[in-house]
């Protein structure tokens, strides 16, 4: 899964042998189903519980090889994809051209869900386009003082001079509250190249589990269910200890009862 997209109907027999297996369905009896699949496999803060959505999996797999060739372009594999499919610029501008082998068709699928995390840090500013790229953390889209739409090839090194920002090209080329954005972005000490990094990870690193995390929309939750889900984790704590200090062994089945019954109000 981690090299190739699997075909959908091979994913959807595997689930459906999940879901026999844990709704205790065989061969010589058929069990009821209880909740669909797709519910099940909701994170356990919305309700469900937890099960992978093998389709979304199959594609976080694939956009960490899609990372891996990002952060190592150099290593055999990234030289050979370079050489056969993008001799200029990187994966993330490449097209899928003519007569593609099966293994770059599946690393073209997932490219889309890590487009969506991947940010760049300011270093020379030749790579970053400055009206394309993600680069300024609150803004996604950039309009200059006039109104019209800039050329996307316009870098942003256009906007550093003498290993500073350049306060009047930057008036000049995007409004007022954007350029308070700009302010805030660090300059590095000394000259290095542009690089990307992952949103959603203090590191800054893609990892397949937050690459499914946000295939599964978790980082979209609306603000009042976030509040909500923090403040059960308060009660939580608290009311796992008591069943602890009990030594009743009914905690995983208490909290998921609470998630189904109180998650779906959020909605």
């Amino acid at each position: 899964m981690s090299c190739f997209r699997v075909p959908q109907s091979i994913l959807s027999n595997i689930e459906r042998e999940c879901a026999k297996f844990w709704w205790g369905s065989n061969a010589e009896s058929r069990k009821l189903h209880w909740k669909k699949w797709d519910y099940m496999c909701k994170p356990k803060c919305q309700g469900g519980m937890g099960f992978r959505k093998l389709e979304i999996f199959n594609k976080a797999l694939l956009a960490k090889q899609i990372w891996r060739i990002l952060r190592k372009p150099n290593s055999l594999v990234g030289r050979v994809l370079k050489a056969r499919y993008f001799k200029q610029g990187d994966i993330m501008q490449a097209q899928l051209g003519s007569n593609p082998s099966f293994v770059w068709r599946s690393l073209l699928s997932s490219r889309t869900l890590l487009e969506d995390g991947l940010y760049w840090t300011v270093g020379n500013g030749k790579s970053i386009r400055i009206f394309h790229d993600k680069w300024v953390p609150k803004v996604r889209n950039f309009i200059n003082n006039n109104g019209s739409l800039i050329l996307n090839e316009i870098r942003v090194d256009a906007l550093i001079k003498d290993g500073r920002r350049d306060d009047e090209a930057i008036r000049g080329s995007v409004l007022p509250y954007i350029g308070d954005e700009i302010h805030r972005i660090p300059l590095p000490q000394t000259p290095r190249d542009d690089s990307r990094y992952w949103k959603y990870d203090s590191k800054g690193r893609y990892s397949v589990k937050e690459g499914y995390r946000m295939g599964i929309g978790l980082y979209d939750m609306p603000a009042k269910q976030t509040q909500f889900l923090r403040e059960f984790e308060v009660v939580k704590v608290d009311f796992d200890q008591q069943i602890t200090l009990g030594q009743f062994p009914l905690v995983p089945l208490v909290e998921s009862l609470l998630n189904l019954v109180l998650a779906p109000l959020f909605e």
